[in-house]
Protein backbone atom coordinates (compact mmCIF):
# COMPACT_ATOMS: atom_id res chain seq x y z
CA UNK A 1 0.00 0.00 0.00
CA UNK A 2 3.00 2.44 0.50
CA UNK A 3 3.99 2.59 -3.14
CA UNK A 4 0.75 3.14 -3.86
CA UNK A 5 0.14 5.68 -1.42
CA UNK A 6 3.84 7.04 -2.19
CA UNK A 7 2.05 6.84 -6.30
CA UNK A 8 -0.73 9.13 -5.41
CA UNK A 9 1.34 12.15 -3.53
CA UNK A 10 3.36 12.46 -6.48
CA UNK A 11 0.21 13.05 -8.94
CA UNK A 12 -0.21 16.55 -6.77
CA UNK A 13 2.96 17.75 -8.20
CA UNK A 14 1.45 17.87 -11.51
CA UNK A 15 -0.21 20.75 -12.84
CA UNK A 16 -2.28 18.71 -15.37
CA UNK A 17 -3.09 15.04 -15.24
CA UNK A 18 -4.01 12.99 -18.62
CA UNK A 19 -7.19 10.66 -18.36
CA UNK A 20 -8.46 12.16 -15.65
CA UNK A 21 -12.10 9.98 -16.33
CA UNK A 22 -10.23 7.25 -15.06
CA UNK A 23 -9.05 9.19 -11.52
CA UNK A 24 -12.68 10.48 -11.63
CA UNK A 25 -14.25 6.71 -11.64
CA UNK A 26 -11.38 5.67 -9.27
CA UNK A 27 -12.88 8.29 -6.83
CA UNK A 28 -16.74 7.70 -7.88
CA UNK A 29 -15.82 3.95 -6.45
CA UNK A 30 -14.63 5.28 -3.25
CA UNK A 31 -17.71 7.31 -2.77
CA UNK A 32 -17.16 10.78 -3.49
CA UNK A 33 -19.41 12.69 -5.68
CA UNK A 34 -19.69 14.60 -8.92
CA UNK A 35 -19.87 17.72 -6.62
CA UNK A 36 -17.03 16.56 -4.88
CA UNK A 37 -14.60 16.20 -7.26
CA UNK A 38 -15.84 18.03 -10.73
CA UNK A 39 -16.15 21.67 -11.42
CA UNK A 40 -19.47 23.17 -11.29
CA UNK A 41 -22.49 21.60 -13.08
CA UNK A 42 -19.89 20.04 -15.39
CA UNK A 43 -18.23 16.46 -15.93
CA UNK A 44 -14.99 18.16 -16.19
CA UNK A 45 -12.38 17.29 -12.82
CA UNK A 46 -11.55 20.22 -10.71
CA UNK A 47 -8.00 18.72 -10.72
CA UNK A 48 -6.69 21.77 -8.37
CA UNK A 49 -9.40 20.42 -5.82
CA UNK A 50 -9.12 16.82 -6.41
CA UNK A 51 -5.52 16.82 -6.04
CA UNK A 52 -6.22 18.36 -2.54
CA UNK A 53 -8.30 14.90 -1.98
CA UNK A 54 -5.81 12.97 -2.82
CA UNK A 55 -3.17 13.79 0.21
CA UNK A 56 -5.89 13.45 2.81
CA UNK A 57 -5.15 10.62 4.74
CA UNK A 58 -9.03 9.57 4.85
CA UNK A 59 -8.58 9.63 0.85
CA UNK A 60 -6.13 6.12 1.90
CA UNK A 61 -8.51 4.62 4.21
CA UNK A 62 -11.05 4.95 1.46
CA UNK A 63 -8.78 3.25 -0.74
CA UNK A 64 -7.89 0.24 1.45
CA UNK A 65 -10.94 -0.20 3.03
CA UNK A 66 -12.61 -0.36 -0.52
CA UNK A 67 -14.01 -3.99 -1.13
CA UNK A 68 -14.32 -4.69 -5.29
CA UNK A 69 -16.14 -7.99 -4.31
CA UNK A 70 -20.15 -8.42 -3.87
CA UNK A 71 -23.39 -6.29 -4.15
CA UNK A 72 -22.33 -2.65 -2.97
CA UNK A 73 -24.97 -0.76 -0.49
CA UNK A 74 -26.79 1.86 -1.54
CA UNK A 75 -27.72 2.99 -4.98
CA UNK A 76 -25.29 3.58 -7.57
CA UNK A 77 -25.26 7.50 -9.49
CA UNK A 78 -25.82 6.85 -12.87
CA UNK A 79 -22.51 8.84 -13.58
CA UNK A 80 -20.15 6.06 -11.45
CA UNK A 81 -20.90 3.14 -14.04
CA UNK A 82 -18.34 0.69 -14.77
CA UNK A 83 -19.55 0.61 -18.60
CA UNK A 84 -18.66 4.56 -18.44
CA UNK A 85 -14.96 3.64 -17.50
CA UNK A 86 -14.94 0.78 -19.87
CA UNK A 87 -16.38 3.29 -23.03
CA UNK A 88 -13.51 5.49 -22.27
CA UNK A 89 -10.86 2.56 -22.59
CA UNK A 90 -12.23 1.48 -25.67
CA UNK A 91 -11.78 5.14 -27.06
CA UNK A 92 -8.37 5.67 -25.95
CA UNK A 93 -7.17 2.25 -27.74
CA UNK A 94 -8.90 3.85 -30.53
CA UNK A 95 -6.69 6.20 -30.61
Amino acid sequence: MLAIKEWFLLLKNYKIICHQDFLQNLLFFLGYTKEDINNADTNVLNWKHTKNLLSQENFFDKLEGYDFKGPKEGKVKPYAFVNRLLEKMEEDEEK
